[in-house]
């Protein structure tokens, strides 16, 4: 069920053609370039129905009693596989579109709300979906990349990329329901009752920016330390105080230097986590990055970051079993 290297690589050859045949002050850096295709590519394993991902997929969709269409496991796994290839299929195919605004971060994802398997479409202000690379940092080094480093980046917007496709293909929105949970995470500030559209909108970035940020964190630690323990999550808030580490463990100064080497989260989210890293808060983003829900310290269950939120995906999710994508097969 998964893409192949080559498949993923020329569903996007012909975007890096076009970028190729603009202005010199107009192309995307060749390695750059890699990186895209590396982390598009990626996700055929990172969303694989074998994969953890999926695994939480399945298990939400199965927790919300959708139908009696959709009561098993088997099903809800059947269901998944079937749409998967088009997931990565639309991921992988986004645009690629180089811009030039000094105001705008080095790179960001627009898509748009609405069950549409396909990109091309157009936000409010007029600015079509896809990838933005821009190029009014200076993306040919990693000299200006202080907060993290370009892979970071175009990993941090790749999992946005995957949140849309999704969506797109399923009406599966991965999860701004998650909010509430980041809280205990982060030092966010909520917006009051009175708040302006224009304060809520800027409170949901945040949000969703430290969504993706924490789920890259949890990939970092989880692969090179199995998950979180008292020494590395001592090194994070040692990091994250900006101050020289003056102990004498060797294994926390080894994995500070880890960090600064790879930089797996970028300095906006670092400063708004909660230290020092409590079991509380370390079993909330175990919960948020698990196939099962922690719970945190008054046992109300901690949802699943990764996995979905439904509240307008219910329908959309019973419109594929009404097209049998399910049953089909045994019906004949």
């Amino acid at each position: 069920m998964k893409l192949t290297s080559q498949q993923v690589r020329k569903l996007i050859r012909n975007q890096i053609e076009i970028i190729s045949e603009q202005s010199d002050s107009q192309q995307i850096p060749t390695d750059v370039m890699e990186m895209i295709t590396a982390g598009l590519e990626d996700i055929s394993n990172r969303y694989s129905p074998s994969s953890q991902n999926a695994k939480r997929v399945v298990d939400l969709i199965l927790s919300l009693n959708l139908s009696d269409e959709l009561d098993e496991r088997e099903e809800v796994e059947l269901l998944y596989q079937r749409i998967f290839p088009e997931i990565v299929r639309l991921a992988s195919s986004i645009p690629i579109r180089p811009i030039r605004d000094p105001d705008r971060k080095p790179a960001f994802v627009i898509g748009v709300m609405g069950n549409h398997a396909s990109w091309g479409h157009s936000a409010e202000d007029g600015s079509a979906e896809g990838l933005y690379i821009n190029l009014s940092h200076p993306w040919e080094s990693e000299d200006s990349f202080i907060d993290t480093t370009r892979e970071g980046v175009i990993d941090h917007e790749i999992r946005h990329a995957i949140r849309w496709s999704f969506f797109k293909n399923s009406g599966i929105d991965l999860p701004s329901s998650q909010w509430e949970y980041l809280h205990l995470v982060f030092d966010v500030n909520k917006p009051s009752s009175s708040a302006s559209y224009e304060e809520v909108l800027e409170y949901e970035n945040i949000m969703e920016e430290r969504r993706v940020e924490i789920s890259r964190l949890r990939d970092w630690v989880e692969s090179n330390f199995g998950g979180f323990n008292q020494k590395n999550m001592d090194a994070i808030c040692v990091i994250q105080s900006r101050r020289p580490y003056t102990g004498g463990d060797q294994e926390i100064s080894s994995i500070i230097s880890q960090w600064n080497q790879d930089r797996p989260m970028e300095e906006p989210a670092l400063r708004d986590l909660k230290c020092p890293l409590t079991m509380n808060i370390v079993s909330t983003i175990d919960g948020i990055a698990k196939t099962q829900p922690a719970r945190t310290a008054d046992s109300d269950e901690v949802a699943l970051a990764e996995s979905v939120s439904m509240s307008s995906s219910i329908d959309n999710i019973r419109e594929i079993v009404r097209r049998n994508i399910i049953y089909s097969d045994r019906k004949k």
